[in-house]
């Protein structure tokens, strides 16, 4: 039996998740190019394994790119592809920490953004 630290490793040296996002992220900027799109938030393919790393609601940007979003990203631009993690659309008070007048915190939705 291996120890905790060392399937820690095994995964961080594995690219089997980034694999499986690259076979998601293909055919959808096949589609996007076809519709004549020059741009991809990864966030509308909500099939992807690791949707928590690829898109998600904050209320600041975000420090350093997670392990994750670092590979897909040089993954990415390994093709040939300009991509960055990104905010992407515009920010918000969610419902349910909003007062009656609708103020509250604001959150800012951020995701990969894949350009070509």
């Amino acid at each position: 039996m291996i120890t905790a630290a060392q399937a820690l490793e095994l995964v961080k040296r594995s690219d089997a998740e980034v694999e499986k996002c690259l076979a998601l992220i293909g055919p959808a900027v096949e589609e996007a190019a076809k519709a004549g799109r020059r741009i991809l938030p990864l966030s509308s393919i909500m099939q992807l394994t690791n949707v928590e790393d690829v898109s998600f609601h904050a209320q600041r940007a975000p420090g350093a790119l997670t392990e994750f979003q670092t590979k897909l990203i040089t993954a990415l631009k390994g093709f040939g592809y300009m991509a960055a993690l990104q905010p992407h659309g515009q920010p918000y008070v969610p419902r349910g920490l909003s007062d009656d007048e609708g103020n509250g915190p604001k959150y800012q939705h951020y995701t990969i953004i894949v350009r070509w």
